[in-house]
């Protein structure tokens, strides 16, 4: 099951448009204000989850009036964040894959937080993805390969989340390195802006895990 994550944060409507052309869903999950964005948008989302602080009253009425789907409303006093709380309700469902759009924006600390969400999403053996217009972020660990036709575009950047990255090789890449530790308990190198060399490329972790970010030009 391939699930949309629709969360509160800013979202370029006409990027999103062009975003959700090349994709289809299973579920459609609105978090919170990302029931505005939705009604934007255009889409009817099958769930509404969240403390529902940051949408308005009509437009939640309207959603209840209109569609089939389901509102879960959360108490504003929670350990888990609204975004959170919808991932985990994606997983519950059976999500393999999930999309998170409205996820990055002004909020850094929503930002980093949904981040750190992808690793929950991994954990669990799920695919995540946070998507912008900029930006796909995701969790990589093991062997990976990349395809430059499949990326956002021109770069695309690896860095250490939680705990070392150990006997790091990249290959395929301008910059490439062979078993090397990321550990930030030692030094502050981190492998920014690479660049694909040829049309392939690979990532080998021997021990933890990166955050890849493919990032498109302006």
């Amino acid at each position: 099951m391939k699930v949309l994550l629709i969360s509160g944060g800013y979202i370029n409507t006409k990027w999103a448009v062009s975003f959700l052309k090349l994709n289809n869903y299973d579920k459609i999950i609105a978090v919170d204000g990302g029931l505005s964005a939705a009604n934007l948008l255009g889409i009817h989302p099958d769930i509404v989850v969240g403390d529902l602080d940051t949408v308005s009253e009509d437009v939640i009425s309207s959603y209840e009036n209109n569609n089939a789907g389901q509102v879960i409303r959360l108490n504003p006093v929670k350990d888990d964040t609204d975004t959170q709380y919808a991932m985990m309700y994606a997983i519950n469902m059976g999500a393999k894959e999930i999309h998170i759009i409205g996820g990055t924006g002004n909020r850094f600390d929503h930002m980093l937080a949904n981040v750190y969400l992808l690793k929950l999403a991994y954990e669990k053996g799920v695919r995540a993805y946070l998507f912008d217009e900029m930006n796909k972020i995701y969790i990589i660990s093991g062997h990976t390969k990349l395809k430059k036709d499949k990326i956002y575009n021109k770069y695309i950047s690896f860095i250490q989340l939680e705990g070392p990255a150990l006997n790091v090789t990249l290959e395929g890449f301008k910059y490439q390195v062979s078993n090397f530790d990321f550990d930030t308990s030692k030094q502050y190198r981190l492998a920014v802006s690479n660049e694909y060399e040829g049309e392939e490329a690979s990532v080998t972790i021997g021990k933890g895990m990166l955050v890849a970010i493919e990032v498109c030009e302006k």
